[in-house]
């Protein structure tokens, strides 16, 4: 099948799926049920004393070396089933609005003090019968391992589920306004200027499965098809599991595999096709003892080897989400920084090797304490000038929650001493330098 023909056969799928929705929906029936809403309102606290590992002065030092802000998110998720075949949800994204930046008397939309407001999920659902059915708009695309595809985008589901399995196939788009509107005048042209030829499709088939009470099974197929690029067409399929086993008195222990293949056109060496063959794997372990919790994690992407000359491609293609419970080395979990080291190191091809340890003592009925380490590698030093060692990172904190756990407020602190290879990394000036991070974050969550 040429690429053609692939993407016809991709719109006809999603227009199949849609037509089902609007047939379904054209029954009109009174509807019974109110809507339900949930709401999460987060304010956030962070210092850090550097960006990166450099303590040399910037050669201006128009704004300083330290990071620190203020940031509120206020996330409302609306569900409305008006009857019980349809489902309604609209989820917006108030933020991350920081009290230094963002104005909340701004008007002017346009100005860049406005507030962040992102309208995450608008999607309906129709179910024909007690186990079939379809979900079509903005809505939350995540693989089962969460390391290749973790957003928001507009697509169409068709799903089946059974009493404790459930399988859902998906077509999405990622957004991409490269080669869509430019130089738009009117609503007319900027629709008329919109094409299926530089678009990036994602196809999806996702199964959910559990056997007996202890066991369960996420297998996955994802296929990414991207024309944002003229005559660079990149093809990339990701197979992927995760199976999850809970062991008795709340431990349980968790394993994700994940394989890439696929060709990058014409961006070899010498314009020659590019093949792409790589591999992700991450396993993670939770141990309760009375009132102490233990929770393991390692986490691995392979490597280029480096060489580019060759017309093979081994560094797997992250999406930068982990199980991790670092803060520096991988994704913030209080709130992400959008700069951890485990991106960086993906993104140069150097592969990725994360060990972390998170020990909890629960001193209290309401208190937690916890303590997080964790130690970061570079697979492949040939892209990082024979340096491997990202860091090491140390964290202390506690965790009070109050009102059976719809509040909870946390304060931490930390640090992160880097190795080589994070300095390259990282540094702006000095590639070589190795001064410690150092950061304190604190967090109030309210959820209902």
């Amino acid at each position: 099948m040429n690429a053609r023909s692939l993407k016809f056969a991709i719109l006809a799928i999603a227009i199949l799926m849609m037509t089902l929705t609007a047939a379904a929906a054209e029954n009109k029936i009174e509807p019974k049920n109110l809507p339900s809403i949930d709401l999460r309102l987060q304010t956030f606290f962070l210092y850090q004393n550097d960006a990166d590992f450099d303590r040399s002065e910037p050669l201006y030092d128009e704004y300083g070396q330290s990071i620190g802000y203020f940031a509120t998110i206020f996330e409302p998720t609306l569900d409305w089933q008006p009857i019980e075949q349809v489902t309604l949800r609209y989820g917006a994204r108030i933020g991350e609005n920081l009290w230094s930046r963002n104005d909340a008397e701004q008007n002017d939309p346009d100005d860049d003090s406005v507030q962040v407001l992102q309208h995450r999920e608008i999607w309906g659902q129709v179910m024909f019968n007690s186990s079939f059915g379809v979900r079509a708009g903005y809505q939350h695309i995540v693989d089962p391992t969460r390391m290749f595809v973790d957003r928001y985008m507009g697509a169409a589901t068709m799903f089946y589920e059974m009493k404790k399995n459930k399988i859902e196939f998906t077509v999405g788009q990622f957004p991409d306004a490269i080669y869509e509107t430019t130089g738009a005048q009117t609503a007319a042209s900027e629709l008329q200027q919109n094409n299926f030829e530089q678009d990036i499709f994602l196809l999806a088939l996702r199964g959910e499965f559990r056997s007996g009470y202890d066991a369960f099974f996420f297998p996955g197929f994802y296929a990414l098809f991207d024309n944002s690029e003229i005559n660079r067409e990149k093809t990339l399929f990701n197979p992927c599991l995760r199976m999850a086993y809970f062991l008795g008195g709340g431990a349980m222990v968790a394993a994700d595999l994940a394989f890439q293949w696929g060709t990058y056109k014409q961006a070899g060496p010498n314009n020659e096709d590019l093949d792409l063959m790589s591999g992700a794997a991450e396993l993670s372990l939770f141990v309760p003892v009375k009132r102490v919790s233990f929770y393991t994690d390692a986490l691995l992407l392979t490597s280029d080897d480096g060489d580019r000359n060759d017309t093979l491609d081994t560094g797997y293609v992250y999406s930068g989400k982990s199980s991790s419970p670092t803060l520096l080395l991988t994704e913030n979990w209080l709130l992400d920084q959008y700069n951890n080291l485990d991106e960086y190191a993906a993104a140069q091809r150097a592969g990725l090797f994360v060990a972390s340890e998170q020990f909890s003592v629960h001193a209290a009925e309401s208190l937690e304490v916890f303590g997080i380490f964790g130690y970061g590698a570079a697979l492949d030093g040939d892209n990082l000038d024979d340096e491997r060692t990202l860091g090491y990172e140390g964290d202390l904190g506690l965790t009070y929650h109050l009102y059976e756990n719809h509040v909870q407020f946390t304060a931490l602190g930390g640090g992160l001493w880097p190795g080589g290879a994070g300095a390259l990394l990282k540094n702006e000036i000095d590639g070589k330098a190795k001064d410690p991070q150092y950061h304190g974050q604190a967090n109030m969550l309210i959820h209902f």
